[in-house]
């Protein structure tokens, strides 16, 4: 039954948790992985999204439906629907939406928002759920610390629409050289990927104790970078998607008994099915908030998360680093001594044509556009809305000869959310979607 499962792992599992051990291996070698969930960015409904049967809602995030591919199109990629491209819908998988959830509470109790960190950042949905809940004049941080994840990264967050996040390149162990900076931090730490073995089969095979150990290393150096990056009477929120106590409730119990982090006293609906750390750790306090979700109990992948509070009266060992940024420049060039800035915002680019970012705000929730300059999206610009076909074409960076086009730039957009630019001069047209972007024909 487990034979594809390491030895030392299925072992680790029975003896921390020997009452949901049995069901948890059966679980991960015979049934099927949890349906996708899509996330409708801009209230779409989820039924008029192409290629997809949607089912049922994910319980702890209404936005987000389960789907199943349609047959007639299970060999075409995600990244070949327009909608995809246009920023109307994302991925992600159904339990890590829990985040969306935990992030409107603390909102709620009035938790400050307006400088954020997504400390590892790629491949970027976790920064979109912090786009739900940053505030207007609020900034947000998208950290990733591995070089070639950043274009992934960049993509997602250009399909936003926002111009209130800065993309860097930084490790986050290395955080700690801006006290007391942030306001919130959201951390999906670097783990041993056992929630992902049902999904992943692949990531067994790298398994091993002594590679959890190193890990669980790593985790210790990025939990006291973040600590001392965060304000007195910031918030965190930690998640990996491991099952294993040492790289979760174990990581966190030394900062919660020494009164360096307090956590949020929150229980969840029984109906989401999600075990609360105090099940499967017996030194967690049930009062405290972290929950697991676990693959036949949660509808969703294997996944660990906890919400903790830094004390008010927390003494920081520094003052900022900085000025308090009030706008994505001085956040750059505040930023730009200490870390590797990568992107950030819907500026235009120095080669003579508006920038693709500034296209894709078109339309997005998230789209603050900017009021000067020579693509402002305000001055008149033509817009041209395609339909499915051309707006797939367009995508692959066919010239579209349309008689819409008039001399100059022309706005491309699918089902008014923008796509990107194509140019016209007299007869000649063209296209100036992403090559990085472009669908194979």
């Amino acid at each position: 039954m487990n034979a594809w499962l390491p030895g030392d792992f299925i072992r680790r599992v029975t003896n921390e948790y020997p009452q949901h051990a049995d069901a948890l291996l059966h679980c991960l070698c015979n049934e099927a992985v949890t349906d996708r969930t899509l996330r409708c960015l801009q209230g779409f409904p989820p039924d008029e999204i192409e290629g997809y049967v949607p089912g049922e809602q994910v319980l702890w995030h209404p936005e987000s439906t389960y789907f199943k591919r349609n047959p007639s199109e299970k060999n075409r990629p995600i990244h070949a629907y327009p909608g995809y491209q246009a920023g109307a819908w994302y991925v992600q998988e159904a339990a890590g939406l829990l985040v969306h959830y935990l992030l409107n509470r603390l909102q709620a109790e009035g938790a400050p928002m307006g400088m954020l960190l997504d400390a590892c950042a790629a491949p970027g949905g976790k920064t979109l759920t912090l786009l739900d809940i940053l505030p207007e004049d609020g900034l947000l941080v998208a950290s990733e610390p591995m070089e070639h994840r950043l274009p992934l990264l960049e993509a997602t967050v250009a399909r936003s629409g926002s111009d209130r996040v800065l993309l860097v390149q930084n490790p986050a162990q290395n955080w700690r050289g801006l006290p007391s900076f942030f306001d919130g931090i959201l951390v999906d730490m670097p783990c041993s990927g056992e929630g992902m073995f049902r999904k992943h089969r692949e990531a067994a095979k790298d398994w091993s104790l002594s590679k959890c150990t190193s890990l669980v290393t790593l985790q210790a150096e990025i939990l006291e970078s973040l600590y001392r990056a965060l304000r007195p009477g910031g918030w965190m929120i930690y998640s990996t998607c491991t099952f294993g106590q040492e790289e979760n409730t174990g990581q966190l119990l030394p900062w919660i008994r020494s009164g360096r982090l307090q956590p949020a006293q929150w229980s969840l609906p029984e109906e989401w099915g999600w075990v609360h750390a105090s099940e499967l750790d017996q030194r967690w306090d049930p009062q405290h908030g972290a929950w697991w979700s676990l693959p036949g109990r949660t509808q969703g992948e294997g996944f660990f998360c906890s919400v903790l509070r830094k004390p008010l009266e927390s003494e920081s060992e520094h003052s900022p680093a900085f000025g308090r940024p009030t706008d994505l420049h001085s956040l750059a060039e505040g930023l730009k001594k200490h870390v590797r800035l990568f992107k950030g915002g819907l500026s235009s680019v120095p080669t003579g044509f508006p920038s693709p970012h500034l296209a894709m705000a078109y339309g997005k929730k998230h789209g603050r556009y900017p009021r000067t300059g020579p693509w402002s999206l305000e001055d008149g610009c033509p817009v041209v809305d395609l339909d499915p076909t051309l707006a797939t074409w367009y995508c692959q960076g066919q010239n579209l000869a349309l008689g819409e086009l008039r001399n100059g730039w022309n706005l491309m957009t699918y089902q008014g959310l923008g796509l990107g630019w194509m140019h016209r001069e007299g007869t000649r047209v063209r296209n100036y979607f992403p090559k990085s972007l472009r669908i194979a024909r």
